[in-house]
């Protein structure tokens, strides 16, 4: 007899303003407001996110308890057999002392919170080194794109996680101002066939003066996005013009949103097939899209 799967239909998500999103899309944002549907989670599905998070939270617990890294780590803790905080609502370094609440237990690590003009994240790791403080983030990917990767050092990383990856090293310290300035980013692809460190690709670079004035103004940028959004939304249909959204839209082109967007089924443009953001001109893009969508 053959296995029989069944699939999962999740409740419509609507689209938010978090770093794990970036580059954000004024329009996406709007449309999705009205538009999110339910999502139809085949076992495949489910697969690829839940190794996905479990491959994730395995990598940052090796980190935390790692002699290179451990107690550099900054973020918060508590106890991993009851739960109980180390400190409440306080970032610090990872304890040197085991919890005292628990036997035979150890501090497990909590992501910090970002909260910016709207936009939310949690860095995966934030590390103290000797010469600044780095930036650590980990991405799952299939096994071919990983192979390809350390091959040839090309198919990987993803523009858009260099986005993801350069806002939290903005972000970070300005928003823990006790810490310091972000001098390194490391982004790491593990692969859902094959979780073997050994075959995980690692990709570090320099978080340059100029990286973090270019980072800074797209924030300011993408956020102004948000709050154009924010107010579109706020406004009675009859006065609710698509110019402004237009003009903020990251893609012009079908060759940019294929660059920088997130393309998988659960997240791709709706517009995108139609080549209506890569129209020449934001009165075009803006007739086209009153045209074919209502957006509220």
């Amino acid at each position: 007899m053959a296995l029989g799967h069944g699939s999962v239909t999740e409740a419509p998500r609507k689209p938010q303003f978090r770093v794990s999103s970036l580059p954000f899309c004024p329009i996406l944002y709007a449309h999705g407001q009205f538009k999110a549907e339910p999502r139809r989670m085949t076992y495949k599905d489910q697969f690829y996110f839940d190794i996905g998070h479990a491959l994730h939270r395995l990598w940052q617990r090796s980190m935390v308890q790692s002699p290179i890294y451990g107690e550099r780590v900054y973020g918060r803790w508590k106890c991993a057999r009851c739960q109980k905080p180390y400190s409440e609502n306080l970032a610090c370094f990872r304890p040197a002392s085991t919890p005292r609440c628990c036997n035979w237990s150890y501090w497990e690590y909590e992501e910090l919170e970002l909260e910016w003009g709207g936009l939310s994240g949690h860095p995966d790791l934030f590390v103290r080194y000797d010469e600044g403080w780095a930036i650590h983030e980990f991405k799952t990917t299939s096994y071919a794109i990983l192979s390809s990767a350390t091959r040839r050092h090309k198919t990987l990383p993803f523009v858009k996680h260099f986005v993801q990856a350069d806002s939290y090293a903005y972000l970070t310290p300005k928003l823990y101002p006790d810490t310091g300035r972000v001098t390194e980013v490391v982004i790491t692809y593990g692969s859902r066939e094959n979780p073997d460190p050994a075959k995980f690709f690692r990709f570090p670079y320099a978080f340059t003066d100029a990286l973090y004035d270019s980072t800074r103004e797209r924030l300011y940028r993408e956020r102004e996005g948000y709050a154009m959004a924010q107010d579109w939304l706020a406004k009675p249909e009859s006065e609710r013009r698509l110019k402004a959204l237009v003009a903020a839209r990251p893609c012009h082109s079908k060759e940019q949103y294929e660059e920088r967007m997130d393309k998988s089924r659960f997240d791709k443009c709706p517009f995108f097939d139609k080549g209506i953001c890569a129209k020449p001109s934001i009165p075009l893009v803006e007739a086209e899209l009153t045209r074919i969508a209502r957006i509220g």
